[in-house]
């Protein structure tokens, strides 16, 4: 719904807003009984909008607008309301859940029961802007402001009933047997006897973050020839916050505390508003500088050259829920057994005798997840910052040809090494210096930090050697969502446009680009899955090599051809009908060619991680050996890698090779052809017949080869990432 109304003659104003509203099933589409796996989608968006413009004179006008928008989102299961009861737990549980549905049941050799994924989460936004805009002589001037809000208040309800896992371990002949297939997990569950179980806790947390701006934009008209666009702008964002200051905003590496045992241990999570730290997560500057700068300078009549500079941010992307609030959740787990696996230490009747444990806020301090693994995002985070420039030529030559020559590149910092945000580095590894220690890395010793009846390792009177000399011994890893990675990006973009008349357009375009980064966690969905942690966390900069989105070579041609058949054209049959028949044909044929994307490499086996935490080991490069193989590329589908052109990284080293290679996976041809037909019914009909192929010669697009230096399948190709040809037939209707 929309509305205009002119207050005066200089002075109007709109409104609008927009309803939205969908229930998605997902999951198991004939699933409807409680213990089926499917859930729904609720989502509903409410959005408003008004806007107020002012000609204050000829050359002058204001402009506000404000926004505000709501976007719910439900998350439930089709069973959502079922009262565990009904499956034989006792009513204390289903008391002290957060969420009624049906628990999600693992079975060793059987499909699962339940799906554990609900939550509710509601998005909110306001903005408000206001510009000003000045015609002044050669110059058109653009001022303005805006402010955003930005909210997420959520709750995940996905493991509230709990998730139970039966492999028949209370059913097999004995503890120590099973791999002799005589236990039944089916059998486990009528019993009730988990071998596994865990029941989440959550608390609602209420998100938030502000950005605003200023700005200022000239585009000045220097002379007729020569054309000045001069922009300014200053721009600042909070990191997120939450409204009761329930966030880790942090991970200290220097803070010390003392465990009861009386040992000094280092680092621990920092939580919003305690201690003196600050609300907010990340180290945002507040003020951030970005100028623009595009010129355009016609040499002569026919050539044309452009340039332009500019400084972009891009906000943080803050995703993962564990990493926001640790503490904000208590994870309980089943405890099944406490001789292992011979008897039961309890069972569905009653499976936490002792009572949930709820959540514990930030009571715990530098002492949460003592024991286990921590998550959080990185105190030092810093906003993405990307320059980017070109410089360019367009030149009209003979033959209607207009020609458009391009460099185009890019520098960037403070990227997260996962675009995707999902992935953080572990940065309880141990140090290189301490590899010279050998096989004795893995020696058990009196552990330092034991604590009787603690949690994880620090429960453990002994733990390996190697666990003792990390940096944070008080935890077995130290996830940090950080800023570390960079980007380099350069280009050269060529275009040409052809109109031959007589129906014929051409249009082509070629592009040989290098992407340089560090951004280990990164992948493509065609031929590379990318690596996902760096080999070493104390030499993060051995990361930088070419992107796996890296593609030197691109070439893209278009061709329209509207066919000389029918009436007025070329070819005709001289009849009415006949002509409407052959006539108004038009050709499209789209080809695009480019090279492959380059592999990235690790070994099947990693001994560092066990010893030292590291996440990827790679392998070794043989110097003087291709890392290819011969032939066509039909011939090494089973052995793309040479498997000679690389050694197996023992413990206690790191491989050379880099995080991607110089080898590229198969490049990629692909050809897309359409027919239309046009057919004039009347002055304003007009229908349109459409025969597209995609594919057109069914040529495949393999995956990238398997990558795992080490394992059975290495460097063959077993997959394709493309669709095979196929046809769409359409009719378009425009009156």
């Amino acid at each position: 719904m929309k509305l205009d109304q002119q207050i005066r003659p200089w002075w109007n104003i709109s409104g609008s807003y927009i309803f939205y509203e969908a229930l998605q099933p997902l999951g198991n589409p004939l699933g409807t009984l409680p213990g089926s796996y499917s859930y729904t989608y609720h989502r509903q968006v409410d959005a408003v909008q008004i806007n107020s413009t002012w000609i204050l004179n000829p050359k002058t006008v204001v402009t506000a607008r404000y926004g505000n928008n709501r976007f719910p989102n439900l998350i439930a299961e089709v069973s959502q309301g079922f009262d565990p009861a009904v499956l034989g737990f006792p009513a204390s549980y289903s008391s002290q859940i957060q969420s009624k549905f049906f628990p999600t049941i693992f079975l060793r050799n059987f499909s699962q029961l339940g799906q554990n994924t609900s939550s509710l989460d509601n998005w909110k936004s306001q903005i408000i802007n206001g510009t000003l805009a000045r015609t002044e002589r050669r110059h058109n001037l653009t001022f303005g402001a805006e402010y955003r809000r930005i909210r997420m208040d959520f709750q995940d309800f996905s493991n509230a009933p709990g998730t139970y896992t039966f492999s028949g371990a209370f059913t097999q002949s004995g503890p120590n047997a099973s791999g002799d297939g005589s236990g039944s997990d089916l059998a486990d569950l009528l019993l009730g006897y988990p071998v596994s179980g865990e029941v989440d806790l959550t608390t609602r947390l209420n998100t938030y973050l502000d950005y605003f701006a200023v700005f200022a934009q000239d585009d000045w008209r220097v002379t007729p020839r020569l054309t000045l666009n001069l922009g300014l702008r200053y721009e600042g964002e909070t990191g997120l916050k939450e409204d009761h200051n329930q966030l880790a905003v942090g991970f200290d590496r220097t803070a010390t505390s003392q465990l009861a045992n009386g040992a000094t241990v280092t680092g621990g999570i920092l939580f919003a508003g305690v201690d003196g730290n600050r609300r907010d997560i990340g180290d945002l500057s507040l003020l951030k500088f970005a100028p623009r700068l595009g010129a355009s300078y016609q040499i002569r009549t026919k050539t044309v050259l452009r340039g332009g500079y500019g400084i972009l941010y891009a906000p943080l992307r803050y995703d993962p829920i564990g990493a926001l609030a640790p503490g904000y959740t208590a994870a309980n787990s089943y405890v099944a057994s406490f001789d292992d696996n011979q008897t039961s230490a309890g069972s569905i009747n009653n499976p936490f005798p002792a009572g949930l444990q709820k959540p514990i806020g930030n009571s715990a301090r530098l002492f949460t997840g003592i024991g286990n693994s921590v998550t959080s995002y990185d105190q030092n985070l810093h906003a993405p910052l990307v320059q980017q420039f070109s410089v360019g030529v367009e030149q009209e030559l003979p033959g209607h040809i207009a020609l458009d020559a391009s460099y185009i590149g890019s520098r960037s910092i403070n990227l997260n090494p996962s675009p995707t945000g999902s992935t953080p580095i572990n940065f309880n590894q141990l140090d290189p210096s301490n590899f010279s220690l050998g096989s004795s890395l893995s020696d058990e010793v009196p552990n330092p930090n034991y604590v009787a009846g603690g949690p994880g390792i620090i429960g453990q009177a002994t733990v390996a050697r190697s666990q003792t000399l990390r940096p944070f011994s008080q935890f077995t890893s130290v996830n940090l969502f950080v800023s570390s990675a960079h980007a380099n990006y350069n280009a050269l973009l060529i275009k040409a446009e052809k109109r031959a008349g007589h129906g014929l357009n051409l249009v082509t375009s070629f592009t040989w680009s290098r992407n340089m980064d560090s951004s280990f966690a990164t992948a493509n969905s065609i031929q590379s899955s990318g690596i996902s942690a760096p080999q070493n966390v104390y030499d993060l900069e051995a990361e930088y090599a070419h992107s796996v989105t890296d593609v030197p070579y691109r070439f893209v041609a278009g061709v329209l051809y509207d066919l000389p058949f029918g009436r007025g054209e070329r070819f005709s049959t001289g009849t009415r009908w006949g002509d409407d028949i052959i006539g108004r044909w038009q050709l499209n044929v789209l080809p695009t060619f480019q090279s492959g994307f380059p592999v990235s490499i690790h070994q099947s086996s990693n001994p560092n991680n066990t010893i030292a935490g590291n996440g990827v080991q790679r392998p070794n490069l043989v110097s003087g050996v291709a890392l290819g193989t011969k032939g066509t590329l039909y011939d090494r589908l089973n052995g793309y890698i040479n498997q000679a052109a690389f050694t197996t990284s023992a413990a206690y080293s790191f491989g050379n090779a880099p995080r991607t290679l110089s080898l590229r996976g198969p490049g990629y041809e692909n050809w897309d052809i359409s027919l239309f037909k046009s057919v004039l019914i009347r002055d304003r009909l007009n229908v349109q017949f459409r025969a597209q192929t995609f594919n057109t010669f069914n040529t495949p697009l393999f995956a990238g080869p398997n990558t795992a230096f080490g394992s059975a399948n290495f460097g063959a190709i077993t997959a394709q990432s493309n669709f095979p040809r196929y046809l769409q037939l359409g009719l378009h209707i425009t009156y």
